[in-house]
């Protein structure tokens, strides 16, 4: 995670994490990453799971948060078991006014 993402002030952004786990074919692997963002109670704007591919399946999601709960949710998910890798963007996306805005 680079630390210039979280050197921001504390009101809601946009933001895009990527999430890199092992594909074995027998978890619930979307609803598992969709529990992890309710849990942590960001607002998300869009999600995807990729195909498995070469043993390896990839999750990415965009969502507005506040930096330090942002950086909440890369945590969570580097503690689930299947995770090998996990980065987090600040979205270049200027529509998280509205979107915050409620």
């Amino acid at each position: 995670m680079s630390a210039d993402v979280l050197d921001t002030p504390d009101g809601p952004r946009l933001f895009v994490v990527t999430v890199a786990l092992r594909a074995d074919g027998a978890r619930a692997d979307l609803m598992t990453m969709a529990a992890v963002l309710h849990r942590r109670g960001v607002e998300v704007v869009a999600a995807e799971l990729g195909r498995p591919a070469h043993g390896r399946r990839v999750f990415s999601a965009r969502f507005v948060a506040a930096p330090r709960q942002a950086s909440t949710v890369v945590r969570s998910f580097e503690n689930l078991v299947d995770v090998v890798d996990t980065s987090l963007f600040a979205a270049l996306d200027t529509r998280v006014h509205a979107l915050s805005a409620g």
